[in-house]
């Protein structure tokens, strides 16, 4: 190993060696390091006796299943790492400060405290420093304290679990983290990947760098374990004794543990997962979903810890009392925003009338029950040396709460913050249990949900409902209470929504070809960028509505017809449709008062009777349209195309005409002299003649 190197495969492979004999030694200083990393990240001796590289690359991972065309050049995660530490930085624009990023489960944390025991336990040149901490609500001022900044590498874990970011905004606390730590020899934050909000988009425009503000920092994402790393863990979880080397035999547990991981897709790629691989060889089914992987996981546990809690401590605890008091540390870790919870407030608030109905039978003895759980490697809930509950992982606090309101253990009527992990497993309760994420605030919870069949969702108020990324095709919907609802990019293709109220729902880009929305309420609706191709909007009300870019008709080659929208007697008024497509759509009788259409198509549209004064049509393709005896006073048609329109009876008082295309039109002379035509772009516009 070279003098100058961080971390390395070698460096692994010594530590649980050397870390056993400082574990051993009450005297070593490093011994009250270690103890702290033990109770705020995990057991270090586990970590190291297991632990296998990962690799890194500057594509999501999410991204290569969408395309899988993307060639990804992956490299191992401690040669990265070395060659930013190494790397020469001039300026202070966030070139010091690296991220990486990776979903639940993928050893981001586990990555963190390889670095941190990689120097405490002096492999690392020793001009340098590392400090590891957790990223919280002391974190500034703790970075404040370290001495010789320049020469230190400071690690920050979790910023998707910091809740000053959910306080004050991500960006904002993002800001003064870069900003107090600029001055520091190196920094490496890791975050979940799904965690930065959809504002922050931008902030990837380049690969391998994530952007805010003036900061341009490194990005790197965490991989997915190969078959390679798969078979290197189990090869070290379980070692082939010397019988079978000899033998040239299998060893029988290490390959069954092989064919176990792979009954479970890509979720045996995950580190988290494959440390409890002992309890998928239990559980394991085939098929499983992850939250049933999770909830196999979590029931094996249970079973075990029962059995040794009757056999060896004479306590009559059950596998529900269990349930129940994890299902509950975990609520209330979530909504207190911590990572741990001490047995002396859970006996006080087990012992006080609570808001909901838990315990109140068995309190004692599941405190009791608890207290005497077995910490060790394999459990899921942990006990730090103040003797403080904290789950191994992350995800298995958020299961446990998405599984406690399944199991009506908890209640949703208070929200708690909701992780995208979270959300991932109320999709798979959804599919079956619909309506178990409620409140009053925000509605019901069902994001990415799909029909079982189409009259499911008939009978509920979803008032303020999150339905963004479902699937509702051929939904029956009519007259449901859709109010202020997120049906984002929800394919409502074919939906029966007569009469249904979306007034200010949030539907942009969200598909509705020939959905039945007769006479609903769209009022203030969000339709930006909708697929309204072919939908019935007769006698619909949308006043106010966004529908820029929202797409209303569409050419059928099979058909070889057009697949027209029907807006007969719709109200939309002050509606936004600028580059609309209303191609030969029905618009007769429609009031568009004030309504913006600039460069919309509208070619061939019937706007028979239309109310269409003051709306701005400027630019827009109105060739062929039927305007016979529309109301379009005050209207401004400058450099619209009305070629071959029809403008028989039309009122065109004030109507600005400038550039705008007549040839072939039917207007009268009268009309044109009712009509404004300037010369110049900034001319005032002619009197109204009488």
């Amino acid at each position: 190993m070279e003098a100058t190197s961080f971390i390395s495969t070698k460096v692994a492979s010594k530590l649980l060696k050397i870390l056993t004999k400082v574990l051993k030694s009450n005297v070593d200083k490093r011994n009250k390091e270690l103890v702290r990393i033990n109770d705020i990240f995990g057991n270090c001796g586990e970590l190291a006796k297991f632990y296998i590289q990962p690799n890194c690359q500057q594509v999501n991972p999410a991204d290569e299943l969408e395309d899988e065309t993307i060639s990804t050049i992956r490299a191992g995660v401690f040669e990265t790492i070395n060659k930013f530490f190494h790397r020469d930085i001039i300026t202070r624009d966030g070139a010091s400060q690296m991220f990486i990023l990776a979903d639940a489960g993928m050893g981001k944390t586990s990555l963190m405290m390889m670095l941190k025991l990689s120097h405490l336990m002096a492999f690392w040149p020793n001009d340098y420093q590392c400090q590891l901490l957790k990223l919280g609500a002391t974190t500034l001022s703790d970075i404040n304290k370290i001495e010789n900044k320049t020469q230190t590498i400071l690690l920050l874990d979790s910023l998707d679990e910091d809740n000053q970011c959910k306080q004050g905004g991500t960006d904002k606390r993002l800001t003064k983290i870069l900003e107090a730590t600029t001055c520091f020899y190196r920094v490496i934050i890791t975050c979940r990947t799904q965690f930065f909000p959809e504002t922050a988009e931008s902030a990837f425009n380049t690969m391998g760098k994530i952007s805010f503000n003036s900061y341009d920092c490194p990005l790197i994402y965490l991989s997915l374990f190969t078959n390679e790393q798969v078979d290197a863990y189990l090869e070290k979880r379980y070692p082939r004794r010397l019988k079978f080397i000899f033998n040239q035999f299998d060893d029988p547990k290490q390959y069954d543990a092989k064919q176990a991981v792979k009954n479970i897709n890509s979720l045996q790629f995950r580190p988290f997962l494959l440390s409890h691989v002992e309890t998928l060889l239990e559980s394991h089914r085939q098929g499983v979903t992850e939250y049933e992987l999770y909830k196999g996981l979590v029931e094996t546990w249970l079973n075990r810890e029962v059995i040794k809690l009757r056999k060896h401590h004479d306590k009559d605890v059950n596998k529900e009392d269990l349930l129940k008091a994890c299902v509950w540390l975990a609520e209330t870790m979530q909504r207190q925003s911590t990572h741990t919870v001490a047995l002396k407030h859970i006996t006080q608030l087990c012992h006080r009338e609570s808001r909901i109905a838990l315990l109140k039978d068995s309190a004692d003895r599941v405190i009791e029950g608890i207290d005497h759980i077995d910490i060790g490697t394999s459990s899921l809930l942990n006990r730090n040396s103040y003797g403080e509950f904290r789950f191994s992982h992350l995800s298995i606090r958020e299961f446990l709460i998405v599984y406690g309101v399944e199991l009506d253990i908890i209640r949703d009527n208070n929200p708690f913050n909701k992780t995208d992990n979270m959300l991932n497993f109320i999709k798979t309760v959804n599919q079956s249990k619909v309506g178990l994420f409620f409140n009053k605030k925000n509605g019901y919870l069902l994001t990415g949900f799909k029909l079982l069949d189409s009259h499911q969702l008939a009978k509920m108020d979803l008032k303020y409902a999150s339905l963004e990324h479902s699937d509702l095709k051929n939904a029956s919907l009519s007259k449901v209470n859709l109010e202020s609802a997120n049906l984002h990019e929800a394919n409502l293709q074919g939906a029966d929504l007569q009469g249904a109220n979306l007034q200010g729902a949030n539907l942009q880009g969200a598909n509705l070809q020939g959905a039945n929305l007769q006479g609903a309420n769209l009022q203030e609706a969000n339709l930006q960028g909708a697929y309204l191709n072919g939908a019935i909007l007769d006698n619909a009300n949308l006043n106010n509505a966004n529908l820029i870019e929202a797409q209303l008709t569409t050419f059928l080659e099979v058909e070889t017809k057009q697949n027209k929208a029907s807006l007969k007697n719709a109200t939309i008024q002050y509606a936004d449709l600028s580059k609309a497509n209303l191609e030969g759509a029905d618009l007769t009788k429609v009031c568009l008062t004030g309504a913006k259409l600039h460069g919309s198509l509208l070619s061939g549209a019937n706007l028979n009777m239309a109310y269409l004064n003051n709306a701005d049509f400027k630019s827009s393709d109105l060739s062929k349209a039927n305007l016979e005896g529309a109301d379009l006073t005050k209207a401004d048609l400058s450099g619209a195309d009305l070629t071959e329109a029809n403008l028989i009876g039309a009122k065109l008082i004030g109507c600005d005409l400038t550039q705008a295309h007549l040839t072939g039109s039917k207007i009268t002379d009268s009309q044109r002299e009712a009509a404004t035509f300037r010369h110049y772009e900034h001319e005032k516009p002619n009197k109204i003649a009488s």
